[in-house]
């Protein structure tokens, strides 16, 4: 090949003007003249000297401020260049990091419903509920004595199944912990079911438990893992800044959720004899705008607290598909563009095989399903169709998985192709495996999923023992 083709297939490099001369220095700051000479120049122009378009006094008082005002930012902008360039340059590499900002769009929404929820939680329990100081205790106490538990199982589940699937599982137990507030108040349970409604509180705590922890864990877990892998590569310790930027953004989500979003709902009143919603400064002053009994009206806020909680932690869910299975050195390096600085650097790092196909531990899977209210089967059928997809040449598309969730008995013909598929795998592995096809797709009409999930993960299991070799 010629030198000229040569030349010409090469990408041309960047250039960069580095500020190391004391000349280069005076022209860059010098070089705000121009804008700063015209915008005095715009400024006299609109002003009562040069004034030959006769604008009105309010009228050119706000045009002559921007003029005035301006020429002392190109300056000033210099000045802080100089003097925060390293932070500016932080700054950048921060919010240019995509590995970051998907978990830090997960933990904007995992904020959001949790600080509105500390906001509101004595109303929900002592308004919503009518619940008394000794019972908030109760109530409290099963949600916080279990999350030192909560946690050893969590660290146990995220080093079998990732640590995005074991945030994913804590969003949705928090989810069905939250929505426990709606289905034990008053509006729903009425008056004088005091024992019925500490059960379903409980319960629902016992289950926010799983997520408690861990969503003040999370926040220190993920930006260390990233900062490591990014300081044996770069030798730049960067940290501090991830720190700096997840408490920002979770402080500005949390300040919109409790001091926007909460202040906004908490005064609105609905009644049932009467139709409408009001705003009133107590229940009381509600029920004379209704014209209704004090009984009969209830603060809105105990209904749309949990359910604007809920979705955003269905949103946090859903966005956490976005992250990776784990934070290995691997991955965190080529997000951020250090793939060759890892290539050059593996032994520096310590990583375990990734399975082809992951296993699942049985009873952990039943347990979820069973806290999260049968919720977690959602993603557990995700999980069993994404394993058969290793091995089914007709892969189950996306569409057919959301299909079967927003039309059930569409998963009795997911079941039956998934099935048939594993089914064959057995067979060609001389694992035996009866084929239940039919059956299965049978129990999926009439909404009885588990026990094609349950017999599906076992011999999916045995299965993936023969991948994993």
């Amino acid at each position: 090949m010629s030198k000229e083709m040569v030349m010409q297939n090469e990408k041309p490099k960047k250039k960069f003007v580095l500020l190391n001369k004391p000349w280069k220095e005076i022209l860059y700051a010098a070089s705000g003249f121009g804008p700063n000479l015209l915008m005095v120049i715009l400024g006299a122009y609109f002003t009562d000297a040069i004034n030959p378009a006769a604008l009105s006094e309010g009228t050119l008082q706000a045009i002559t401020t921007i003029p005035l005002i301006l020429p002392a930012i190109f300056p000033i902008l210099w000045a802080l260049a100089k003097m925060f360039d390293g932070i500016i340059e932080s700054i950048k590499l921060t919010f240019t990091n995509r590995i970051f900002l998907r978990w830090l769009a997960v933990n904007c929404c995992t904020f959001f419903g949790l600080q509105m929820f500390l906001v509101s939680m004595n109303t929900l329990i002592d308004g919503g509920m009518g619940m008394d100081g000794g019972q908030m205790a109760i109530l409290n106490t099963c949600a916080f004595a279990p999350v030192p538990i909560m946690l050893y199982l969590f660290n146990k589940v995220k080093d079998r199944k990732g640590i995005r699937f074991a945030y994913q599982t804590c969003l949705i137990s928090f989810s069905v912990c939250i929505l426990s507030f709606v289905l034990a108040s008053r509006f729903v349970m009425g008056e004088n079911n005091v024992t019925l409604q500490m059960i379903i509180g409980c319960v629902g705590g016992v289950i926010g438990s799983w997520g408690i922890g861990s969503f003040f864990m999370m926040p220190y877990l993920i930006p260390a893992q990233i900062s490591s892998v990014e300081e044996k590569l770069t030798k730049r310790n960067h940290s501090a800044m991830y720190f700096a930027a997840q408490a920002v953004t979770s402080s500005v989500v949390g300040a919109i959720a409790g001091g926007l979003v909460y202040e906004s709902i908490k005064m609105l009143f609905i009644s049932k004899e009467k139709s409408g919603v009001v705003w009133a400064e107590n229940v009381e002053k509600a029920a004379v705008l209704f014209g209704a009994s004090e009984a009969s009206v209830h603060n809105l806020s105990w209904i749309l607290v949990p359910v604007i909680v809920s979705v955003f932690c269905f949103l946090g869910f859903m966005l956490a598909f976005r992250m990776p299975r784990n934070y290995t050195p691997k991955k965190v390096s080529k997000a951020l563009g250090l793939e060759k600085e890892y290539e050059e650097n593996k032994h520096l790092f310590h990583e375990a095989k990734e399975p082809v196909i992951e296993e699942e531990v049985l009873p952990v899977s039943i347990a979820l399903f069973v806290l999260s209210g049968t919720l977690f089967g959602a993603i557990w059928r995700y999980g069993i169709i994404n394993k058969i997809n290793v091995f089914n040449p007709k892969k189950t598309k996306l569409i057919h998985y959301i299909l079967s969730i927003l039309l059930p008995p569409y998963y009795a013909y997911v079941v039956y192709l998934n099935s048939k598929a594993l089914y064959e795998e057995c067979k060609k592995q001389n694992i035996e495996m009866k084929d239940f096809s039919v059956l299965y797709a049978v129990l999926a009409v009439f909404g009885q999923n588990i026990v094609s999930h349950i017999v599906m993960q076992i011999k999916l299991n045995k299965v993936a023992k023969i991948y994993n070799v």
